[in-house]
Order: C-alpha cells, then sequence, then structure tokens
C-alpha cells in the first residue's frame, strides 16, 4: 500500500507539473479540462498495471547478477514491511479511515445544502437552467442546471449579463461533473496534498472556460474585468459549485490576452507522450519470473511454482516474499537467495524423477478428461512439509503425491528478519503429448 501510494503521487505529481509549465497558461482551455481529469486517472492505474517478463536463469545470472541483489534487497524491504509492528499498521489504519468518513460526512452535507437551498428557495425554471433565487446572496454560483443569483437584483434586472452569461457556461459544459469526480477521489485521498493542488487547478480552469465564452460573445475584456473585480470578495463558495468568484483573478485576467501558437501546443502535446511512457515504465509492477527447465527423459519435464492464492490454515507467506529461502538438504547454506532457490528447484525435480510414481499418474490422466492437477503444501517453520492440499483426478493420483512429498527430506526453513516461517509451495502437473509437466516458478516481485 505504502509502495502505491509512492508510485501514484509521483505519477501525478509529474504530470501536474507538466501542466503548470506547458499547459496551464495556454487557452487550450478544453483540453486542460480532459488533460486534467485524464491525469487523476492515469496516476491511479498505472501503479496497479503489472507487466511479466520471463527469463531463463542463466541469462539472468550472466546479465542481471547486480539487479538480483537489488531485488532481493527489494524483498527484504517488503518483508520488513509486512512484519512491522501490527499495532502501529491498525492505528495508521484506523486514522485513514477516519478520514475517510471526515470527508465523506462533508461530501453529502454540501450535497444536502445545495439541495435544501434549491427545495427552499423561490425558483425560475426555463428551457436548460433553473434560477434559485436566495435572500441576501453574495456570489452567483452553478450546481449543474441550477444557478443561484441575488433575489432582490435578478428581480430588479441588476445582474450583469456577463454575469448570467459566465453562469450559464459553467451549467452548459457540465463543470460540476468535475467537481462531483474530485470531490469523490479527494474522499479515498485526503491525505495527500496533490488532490487539493489539481482540485484548485481543476476549478480555475472552469473559470477560464467560462470566461472564454463569455469573451467570444463580444464583451469588451475591459468592462467584463471590471464585473470580475467588482464581484471579487473574500467569499468563500461551496465546494460543489462553480461560481464567477474565485481567488486567481490575476492569472485569469493574464489568460484572457492569450492567444496560442497551434504548433507549439502541438509539440507540446507531442513531448506529453514520452513522458507518460517513461511513468508507465518507471511505476507499473515488473514482475519478473525465472523458468528453469529439467529434462528428466524423452518422457518427463520438470519444472516447480510459487503459489500466489493458496490459503493456508496457518500464516504463511509466498515464496518471493521470504527473505531467505526454506533450504533442501544438501544445497549450500552460503550461498545468495538466487542460488538457494535453484538449488530448491533442482533438489525437488531430483526427489520427483526419482520418487514419483509417472506410470500410476499416466494411466490415471489417459483416461480422465482432465488433464491437469496440483498440490499445494507448507514448508513448515520447522522445515517439514505439512498443509498437503491436492486437487487430484483421482485419489490414487491424491495419495501418490502425499507419499512423494512426505518422503522430502527435512528443510532449513525459510527466514523472515532471522525468524523461521511458513512457506508456501505449489507442485503441478498436466499431461501433454504423453509428456509430463511439472511446474514451478520463484517470484521475484
Amino acid at each position: 500500500m505504502i509502495a502505491y501510494i509512492f508510485e501514484f503521487s509521483s505519477c501525478l505529481a509529474s504530470l501536474i507539473l507538466f501542466y503548470k509549465i506547458f499547459l496551464e497558461k495556454d487557452s487550450i482551455h478544453v483540453f486542460k479540462r480532459i488533460y486534467l481529469i485524464v491525469t487523476l486517472l492515469i496516476a491511479l492505474i498505472i501503479p496497479i498495471i503489472s507487466i511479466t517478463y520471463y527469463i531463463t536463469p542463466s541469462t539472468y545470472l550472466s546479465n542481471h547478477n547486480i539487479e538480483l541483489q537489488q531485488e532481493l534487497s527489494n524483498i527484504s524491504s517488503l518483508d520488513n514491511y509486512n512484519s512491522s509492528d501490527s499495532y502501529l499498521i491498525s492505528v495508521f489504519v484506523v486514522i485513514y479511515y477516519l478520514g475517510v468518513l471526515f470527508f465523506s460526512l462533508k461530501f453529502f452535507k454540501t450535497l444536502r445544502d445545495i439541495f435544501l437551498k434549491i427545495k427552499s428557495n423561490q425558483k425560475k425554471k426555463t428551457v436548460n437552467f433553473t434560477y434559485v433565487l436566495i435572500e441576501d446572496l453574495k456570489i452567483p454560483h452553478t450546481f449543474f442546471n441550477y444557478i443561484f443569483f441575488n433575489k432582490k437584483e435578478f428581480k430588479a434586472n441588476q445582474t450583469p449579463k456577463e454575469v448570467l452569461w459566465h453562469e450559464q457556461t459553467h451549467a452548459i459544459q457540465k463543470h460540476s461533473l468535475d467537481l462531483v469526480f474530485i470531490e469523490l477521489f479527494q474522499i479515498f485521498f485526503w491525505f495527500n496534498p496533490l488532490i487539493y493542488i489539481i482540485k484548485k487547478d481543476i476549478r480555475l480552469n472552469h473559470e477560464f472556460l467560462a470566461d472564454e465564452a463569455v469573451l467570444s460573445k463580444g464583451v469588451s475584456p475591459t468592462i467584463y474585468q471590471q464585473t470580475l473585480l467588482n464581484f471579487s470578495t473574500s467569499f468563500l463558495n461551496q465546494s460543489l459549485t462553480n461560481s464567477l468568484n474565485y481567488s486567481s483573478i490575476k492569472k485569469r485576467f493574464e489568460i484572457m490576452k492569450k492567444s496560442s501558437n497551434k504548433r507549439i501546443l502541438a509539440l507540446k502535446i507531442f513531448i506529453l507522450l514520452p513522458l507518460i511512457s517513461v511513468l508507465f515504465f518507471s511505476f507499473s509492477n515488473e514482475r519478473i519470473e525465472l523458468k528453469t527447465n529439467f529434462e528428466v527423459n524423452k518422457s518427463v519435464y520438470i519444472k516447480y511454482q510459487d503459489t500466489i492464492n493458496y490459503k493456508s490454515k496457518t500464516k504463511s507467506y509466498k515464496l518471493s516474499l521470504v527473505k531467505k529461502s526454506p533450504i533442501f538438504k544438501g544445497c549450500k547454506l552460503n550461498s545468495n537467495e538466487f542460488e538457494i532457490r535453484k538449488c530448491l528447484s533442482e533438489s525437488l525435480t531430483s526427489h520427483f524423477e526419482n520418487q514419483f510414481n509417472f506410470e500410476i499418474a499416466r494411466d490415471i490422466i489417459q483416461t480422465s478428461d482432465k488433464k491437469f492437477t496440483s498440490a499445494f503444501f507448507i514448508i513448515n517453520k520447522n522445515g517439514i512439509i505439512s498443509e498437503i492440499r491436492s486437487f487430484p483426478i483421482n485419489k490414487k493420483l491424491n495419495d501418490e503425491f502425499v507419499r512423494v512429498l512426505n518422503l522430502v527430506p527435512k528443510f532449513k526453513p525459510g527466514l523472515i528478519k532471522g525468524k523461521p516461517v511458513n512457506v508456501k509451495y505449489r507442485v503441478s502437473m498436466n499431461l501433454e503429448n504423453d509428456i509430463f509437466h511439472i511446474k514451478s516458478r520463484s517470484y521475484i516481485y
């Protein structure tokens, strides 16, 4: 979770920085609106994308030995996190959910206040809008097709047409959809300051869009700017509404004078593509799968596989998360982690080659519609195989799996922070073209 938050924040920070440097001061406001929303989605999705690389041990050892050591170091860090003080983790979890609860209540309270204002005040409906007339309202604002005006000024036709057009633009372009989206996003990422930065950028860009629409009607920029100044007060509008009053008046004045060069804009957008590619390859999850093939004879082909979803009765870990893997009898104790895992695979391969009755298995599988079977088990804290759970197509095959696994000699148990732990493992078998495949893969990530 911590790694995901870091990667999400890094992606979001990079995309916000690109926006601030290259896009914010340009007049491509529609593109900027799409960019800011998509930025959140990109930052959310990239860290959960997984890319799997399949490599052979010999290639990995010869070309990536240094990288292997680095990855093993990463595993160690992950182990330390997984085994950290549960009380401290519980405190952070409670704080997080309290924050989620607070911002959820705040969101629904804001919605309730808006609907109460709509329900309890006079309304004037037109084809596209509903004007809500409120006593003593300081600043006009919009929520979807509801536009809130000062009752006295509206009835006396004292509301400037520029203000009316501005608020109508918010309604027509459905800016409230963006605000609801970012408010929902904030509920779950309330602790991240980048959310508040992009939220401010989204609201400001809404004002750019509304300003652009008003000026496109032929309104003098000078007159319109004076109108903005007249409505600039310290009043704070609700988080789910768009109002003509917004803090960065100076920026809006500057943007009104801007005209964008199409070639420069195209170049900026072109630069964005490699940035997204860099973020994708930097923060998506890379999973290296080591393939080890051991040919036993002409009819038998054996590999081994680390389990992913096996749920044991006791607390246990995937092999990929164990700092020090279980050591098979005869393997060197002082080898590096890769060599230990490789020796584990080779030793289990040799054990199955010598002990498993493949003729029984072949007879059973050839007479069955199912060509696949597997067994899950634990290498426990004492180095003994336990909790064998198989999914056989025949009881005889199940008994053979159990028999062979029970013959495996005692391991030196796997370690996390120097303490013995239970380690999950999986052996699977399938028959293809009269050749057995017994598979196992050790995941670095």
